[in-house]
Formats: C-alpha cells, sequence, structure tokens
C-alpha cells in the first residue's frame, strides 16, 4: 500500500491503461463502464444489507462473520472508486474537479463552512 495516499491522477493514468489491457479491442461506452458501476455498487449494498442484519439480530448472518464482511465491503469500496473513474474517463471529466466543484457548491447552498 502506498504511504503518500491515493492521487486520482495515478488512479486515472493506470486504470486508464489497465482497462484498455484488460478489455483489449472491446471499447467499452460510457454505458458498459456505467453498468459496471452500477453492479459494483449493488455487491457493496448486499454487503451493507449483511452487515445490517448483523446489527439488528436478523437471521441469516453472525456476528463471527462481521470482521470478513467488512473486508468484503472494503474491497467494494475500491471496486466502485475504480469503476466511477473508469466512467468519468470515458466521459471526458477530471473526477477531482468535479468532486471538489459538487462539495463546495453543496455546502454553499446549504451554507456550511467546509469547503475542499
Amino acid at each position: 500500500m502506498r504511504e503518500d495516499g491515493l492521487n486520482l491522477n495515478d488512479l486515472r493514468f493506470n486504470n486508464s491503461n489497465r482497462c484498455q489491457e484488460w478489455t483489449g479491442h472491446l471499447n467499452w461506452t460510457l454505458a458498459d463502464k456505467m453498468t459496471e458501476l452500477c453492479g459494483e455498487v449493488g455487491e457493496a449494498a448486499n454487503v451493507i444489507k449483511k452487515l445490517r442484519r448483523i446489527e439488528t439480530g436478523a437471521i441469516g448472518n453472525t456476528e463471527s462473520q462481521k470482521n470478513d464482511l467488512l473486508s468484503q465491503l472494503k474491497d467494494e469500496l475500491g471496486d466502485i472508486l475504480i469503476c466511477l473513474d473508469l466512467v468519468a474517463d470515458a466521459a471526458g471529466i477530471d473526477l477531482s474537479d468535479a468532486t471538489i466543484g459538487k462539495f463546495n457548491k453543496t455546502s454553499e447552498k446549504v451554507g456550511l463552512e467546509y469547503k475542499l
């Protein structure tokens, strides 16, 4: 793991190149990449559903599964960010600029001091 954290420019460069190597001539469209992202979000939601069962005592999952489920959630959240970057790349959007702009716009809209 990197000691200096994630740099979105590094993610974009390596993600784009890896995707091209992985899918080759398939040339996935924006819609294909969005579908992949939705699938990953669904997988994360399924893990959270199982964690919620543990929290509420519902039948289906047990406390002994919690650490494994949290590890699965960590992986799914990583997949979501990777896929989100591929969607943004396909649309020609700088994810860093988009995030900063939207975060600050929302803070201003609702009167919060925190801005990026």
